[in-house]
């Protein structure tokens, strides 16, 4: 394993007080740390261990390494403290210990999976060393925020959820000290009502915990995190209409109002002492060109760069590609422009890609390059990696894995393997790590949908490569899992994969069983560690049996009827949709209603049967029903909804049309018998007219306030037209009933 020159990843949008833009570590040399705010009593931790530290700027500082530093670990983390009454502490720069590769195969992790989430961030939020997980997501109108605490070897301990009440919608992340006990808070960009951006606070307890910080309102979205002033209070950097803006921190998580730092909107910011000053600035693509804001010192940025530099695309990320110890910075096409130090580029060769979504900047093969993995599911490779030449240039893209990745969260060595990790979102929703492996299998899941019992589907590939030094050595490849013999595979892999060679297997679906079925695709080999390691695609899918009915329509609702009566018939219609015949075995009915049929006791492929439904109240008001088919398809019983309303009263007729009738004049009267078939005396509280015309009509009643148990009494109704044309209403008697009123519809022309 050599040691001769290791270099560590950098994200500028989640530096904090001291930022830590790059190093480079040279055994039994001094370390040389670039960075930001580094004050004359700064002094590097080394994996929590204070060291001997010549502070040579405020953008520079050097340590002592040695060799027995590097063969304890397999990654370190380094940070700064400014020493005071105030200690600063800087954000956590990592980088790792481990063999180059000539390839990088990531997978996503099988064990970690947030399946609430879309937003998370990274950190060790207990200070045990190892990295964390946390996430934020909706909880019944509030919040929660949940802590994933690392052990090593990409397991975490169980959630830890800190609930919140409150509406407020988190999109966006970050990790830092915001109240000054030197335990990690996270921030949390969002808006708390329609169009309204806002910045909410979590402290942190050192053990997953959180409590509830200030909420402040803004006028944009939060992009990232730094101290631009250099008080040791973290900022904000964030995106609105009219450009970008910091706003500055004040203390214990509160921030005052924001300047303009760009007048203009353009891509995502990103943040790096780029004229080396000690003082961080700003850059972005405005218009299709890269410009730069130099930090002032007194809280003011000078955009008044000449040097602009056309670049294709506005996602764009800043590192040192091309070890020349200044930033750097490459767009979403793989477009680079090499840092001069003085806040100024020269255009770089870089590497000509489809567009992708957003660059992620890293060493990711352990070869001292930084390198550039890209997520955008449009590109031709949906998850590719560029590994860097160490000049500023990068090899031709090559697929680092899994098919898709949705949006870059954060790195770290999740198990402490000395390999880099990835934690992002998925396309279907949720939070999820994705870990380097020797050999690259992907995707990392196949799925195949329905299937009907005892027929087989077409094969689905998935690919093998080497992404390791040395040859790959193949032990097995087989189905395992819950359901193994629902799954077949055949492949063209040889028994040892050499260095960046490949192979397919493809796997076909042939289910035994009907319903959810899944398996594994594993593949094991010899690590480089000589023991046996396996990794593995997810299989899924469906079985569906042969025998296939439906039963329509799903509801059947009545009119309202006369309690003790029964209704006309309506009709629900079962068929035989599969591909063999179904044996019937019940057809009932619950509640007041009823049915007959003539289905027969095995129903034929392509055939269908009805069942003629009733309902029959025995009490008035509301009631509901369900009628059921039981037979051998594998979602019985099918059910239809049957629902209707009982009464025990009665209008006869319920109708009466005066016909033609000159305006002005009476119709004789119509008379509309109520009556009461219940058990119970009947209150009568009003009878009226409405309706469309109720004005050209009029009723007299002999209805008594309390109609008794079976008595009835008798409406007139006459017909005055007032005009011309169509006219109508409703006889309504409003009583204590259920429902309430009763109706009686009356009708005529004008003439």
């Amino acid at each position: 394993m050599s040691f001769d020159r290791i270099r560590i990843a950098y994200r500028p949008t989640l530096a904090v007080l001291v930022a830590l833009e790059h190093l480079a570590i040279i055994a039994n040399c001094p370390l040389t740390v670039h960075g930001a705010n580094f004050a004359p009593s700064a002094v590097l931790e080394w994996n929590g261990s204070q060291r001997p530290t010549v502070v040579v700027s405020s953008n520079v500082l050097q340590a002592p390494v040695y060799t027995s530093d590097l063969t304890t670990a397999n990654f370190i983390l380094v940070t700064v403290v400014n020493l005071g009454s105030n200690p600063q502490t800087s954000n956590t720069a990592l980088f790792t210990i481990r063999k180059p590769a000539p390839a990088v195969a990531l997978t996503q992790d099988p064990y970690f999976f947030d399946s609430g989430s879309n937003i998370a961030t990274v950190g060790d939020f207990n200070g045990d060393g190892k990295p964390d997980i946390v996430t934020c997501s909706p909880n019944k109108g509030g919040n929660v925020i949940t802590a994933y605490l690392g052990q090593g070897r990409f397991k975490f301990g169980p959630p830890i959820k800190t609930i919140f009440a409150g509406y407020f919608k988190c999109e966006s992340l970050f990790t830092g000290d915001f109240n000054g006990d030197h335990l990690l808070d996270v921030v949390a960009g969002g808006s708390v009502g329609y169009r309204q951006e806002a910045v909410a606070v979590w402290f942190g307890d050192g053990k997953g915990n959180f409590t509830q910080g200030p909420v402040t309102g803004l006028e944009g979205e939060v992009v990232g995190i730094a101290d631009f002033d250099g008080d040791g209070f973290l900022d904000l950097l964030g995106v609105e209409r009219s450009g970008s803006f910091v706003a500055f921190g004040t203390g214990g998580g509160n921030f005052g109002s924001g300047i303009i730092v760009h007048g203009q909107l353009g891509g995502n910011p990103v943040v790096g002492d780029f004229n080396e000053d000690g003082y961080l600035d700003v850059a972005e693509n405005v218009n299709g060109a890269v410009r730069v804001a130099i930090n002032q010192r007194n809280r003011t940025f000078r955009d008044d760069n000449k040097d602009v530099i056309p670049l294709p695309c506005l996602e764009i990320a800043t590192a040192d590609v091309n070890n020349d110890g200044h930033l750097d910075i490459v767009d979403c096409t793989g477009a680079v422009l090499l840092g001069k130090g003085n806040g100024t580029f020269t255009s770089g060769v870089g590497s000509a890609i489809p567009p992708n979504s957003q660059p992620v900047i890293a060493d990711f093969n352990g070869d001292g390059n930084m390198d550039l993995l890209f997520l955008s599911s449009t590109s031709q490779y949906p998850l590719s990696i560029l590994l860097g030449n160490g000049d500023g240039t990068f090899q031709p893209p090559a697929p680092a894995g899994p098919s898709s990745l949705g949006s870059f969260f954060g790195l770290s060595d999740f198990n402490s393997d000395g390999h880099l990790a990835v934690v992002g979102s998925v396309p279907s929703g949720g939070i999820s790590g994705f870990v380097q492996v020797p050999a690259g299998l992907y995707p990392g899941t196949l799925t195949y949908g329905q299937q009907v019992v005892g027929t087989s589907s077409s094969p689905q590939t998935a690919n093998l490569y080497n992404a390791g030094s040395t040859p790959l050595s193949l032990t097995s490849i087989q189905i395992g899992g819950t359901d193994p013999n629902d799954f077949s595979q055949t492949n063209n892999c040889p028994t040892s994969v050499p260095v960046g060679g490949g192979c397919q297997i493809q796997v076909t679906f042939t289910p035994t069983a009907a319903g959810n079925r899944q398996a594994k695709l594993n593949i094991a080999y010899i690590a480089y560690r000589g023991t046996p390691t396996p990794v593995s695609v997810a299989l899924t899918g469906q079985g569906v049996a042969a025998v296939s009915v439906s039963l329509k329509p799903s509801n059947l609702t009545f009119a309202t009827q006369l309690v003790k009566t029964t209704s006309a018939p309506q009709t629900a219609t079962l068929t035989n949709t599969g591909s063999a015949n179904v044996t019937i075995n019940s057809i009932g009915t619950s509640g007041p209603f009823g049915q007959t049929n003539n289905c027969p006791s095995t129903l034929p492929v392509g055939q269908s049967c009805q069942i003629q439904v009733t309902f029959s109240p025995t009490q008035k008001g509301q009631a509901n029903g369900t009628l059921s088919v039981s037979d051998n398809a594998p979602d019985s019983p099918q059910k239809v909804s049957l629902s209707g309303v009982g009464t025990i009263l009665t209008f006869k007729p319920i109708g009466v049309n005066f016909g033609d009738q000159k305006v002005g004049t009476h119709s004789r009267p119509a008379a509309f018998t109520f009556s009461n078939r219940g058990t119970v005396a009947l209150n009568i509280s009003s009878i009226v007219l409405g309706g469309a015309n109720p004005g050209d009509f009029s009723q007299t009643n002999n209805c008594p306030a309390s109609l008794a148990p079976g008595g009835h009494c008798t409406i007139r109704v006459t017909f005055t037209p007032t005009q011309t044309g169509a006219r109508s209403a409703e006889l309504q008697v409003s009583d204590d009933a259920i429902p309430s009123p009763q109706q009686a519809g009356v009708g005529g022309t004008g003439t």
